[in-house]
């Protein structure tokens, strides 16, 4: 908790959503999160699903392992050593594992240990919130077009471009109203634990105590 930054600041408003902001229409609010693995590891039902949390998971880890050397310059401006900062990004390198993925984009790869090795079955969780805005004040929001059916739809299956196979990808979870993620919200705070406190506000605390 560097420079006042507070660890679940932004999850903290993401999870509020919009249900009281003024310029949104309440009935029209969701929010949730999507769910990615760090990391070849789960298994699903079907095959296809399978295929896709391991192709996603591969792509995440590739990502992490990429981008953790990018925060050294951010973490040593706020104090932290170079030995500290290069230790961590150690921890992530070293080492090798070999995978074999089933599946026509990767076959045998060569990737580092903390990140690599499966141990821990992580995810990457990616909040979201939306709304309609109102159409004025106090009003609700406008309707949304209709949707053509298909027999109103005049387009000929020969004109039509095929439609892609659907990906199986349900590790997800939306909610339609505030008690909802309330109630995923306090359930995630129980196994979470206490957080760091921002320095900043345990600077100040401390300088009053003074």
């Amino acid at each position: 908790m560097l420079a006042g930054s507070c660890l679940n600041r932004s999850t903290e408003f993401l999870e509020r959503g919009l249900w009281d902001h003024k310029l949104c229409d309440p009935d029209t609010a969701a929010s949730g999160g999507v769910y990615l693995p760090l990391g070849p590891w789960p298994v699903a039902e079907t095959l296809d699903e399978t295929h896709v949390l391991q192709y996603v998971g591969v792509l995440m880890r590739q990502v992490f392992l990429n981008i953790h050397r990018a925060y050294h310059s951010i973490l040593l401006r706020h104090g932290l050593t170079r030995a500290k900062v290069e230790q961590w990004s150690q921890d992530a390198d070293e080492g090798e594992l070999i995978i074999v993925f089933p599946s026509k984009h990767l076959s045998h790869c060569n990737y580092s240990s903390e990140l690599n090795t499966n141990r821990f079955k992580l995810w990457v969780r990616f909040r979201f919130c939306w709304a309609r805005r109102r159409e004025g004040p106090n009003l609700p929001a406008l309707p949304l077009p209709a949707i053509p059916t298909a027999e109103q739809d005049t387009t000929s299956d020969n004109d039509r471009p095929p439609s892609p196979a659907p990906i199986p990808y349900r590790v997800f979870d939306v909610f339609h109203n505030r008690e909802e993620a309330a109630a995923d919200t306090q359930r995630r705070q129980r196994s979470v634990g206490a957080l760091p406190e921002p320095a900043v506000r345990r600077a100040w605390r401390n300088m009053v105590q003074l």
